[in-house]
C-alpha cells in the first residue's frame, strides 16, 4: 500500500469530501468513501454516491453522475490534491436498504 495525502491526513480528507457532501444537496443523499488500493496496487478513493430515486429515471441518470462526479474530480482533486484515483458507484437509498438487509454495505 502507497501512502498518499489521503491516507496520511484522512480526517483532513474526511472533512473536504463532508463539505463536498454538503455541496452537492440536493442532487445527492449521502457521499461515502473508503482509501484502499485499487486492483493495479494503487492509492485509490472508492465514493459510493446515494442519490435521490429519480436519479435513475430514463434518461437522467447520465447527467446525474456528471452533476456528482464532475466537482468531485475538479474541486476536490483526489488525484491532484490528495494522490488517490477516484472510482464512482451510484445507489439509490432503497439500494443501500436492500443491501444493508443483505449485510453487504
Amino acid at each position: 500500500m502507497q501512502f498518499t495525502r489521503a491516507f496520511l491526513n484522512e480526517p483532513e480528507f474526511a472533512a473536504a469530501v463532508a463539505e463536498m457532501e454538503q455541496k452537492l444537496k440536493p442532487k445527492l443523499i449521502r457521499l461515502r468513501y473508503r482509501l484502499e488500493d485499487d486492483w493495479t496496487g494503487a492509492p485509490a478513493v472508492f465514493f459510493t454516491a446515494i442519490v435521490p430515486r429519480e436519479a435513475f429515471e430514463k434518461g437522467k441518470l447520465g447527467p446525474a453522475m456528471e452533476s456528482i462526479s464532475r466537482p468531485i474530480t475538479f474541486d476536490l482533486e483526489p488525484w491532484e490534491k490528495w494522490g488517490v484515483f477516484p472510482y464512482f458507484r451510484y445507489l439509490t437509498e432503497a439500494d443501500v436498504e436492500q443491501l444493508q438487509d443483505l449485510t453487504l454495505v
